[in-house]
């Protein structure tokens, strides 16, 4: 339960750097719909990462585990953006 409050927390305050930017700019312009992928994406993230490292596996295992899923997380994340693979998720 404390993982998720904590993922839920750290979510809040990510996603307040972006609100704060489209309010005070123009050309920062997220819809409602951009806010809740990147919730879902900050939260899940935060939260499985909790898990691996609570893992009872050695120290190189968890490491490699842990960097394989920040790999997936960031392509997931570019391509969510900009679209790097022309997929039917991709961005502008």
């Amino acid at each position: 339960m404390k993982i998720v409050i904590v993922s839920l927390t750290l979510t809040f305050v990510i996603l307040l750097f972006p609100f704060v930017a489209s309010v005070l700019s123009k050309e920062f312009n997220w819809s409602f719909f951009d806010y809740c992928i990147a919730g879902i994406l900050i939260f899940s993230s935060i939260t499985i990462f909790s898990m691996i490292t609570a893992l009872k596996l050695t120290k190189r295992n968890r490491i490699i585990l842990a960097s394989i899923f920040i790999l997936v997380i960031l392509i997931l994340w570019i391509e969510l953006a900009v679209g790097i693979f022309d997929s039917p998720i991709a961005g502008n």
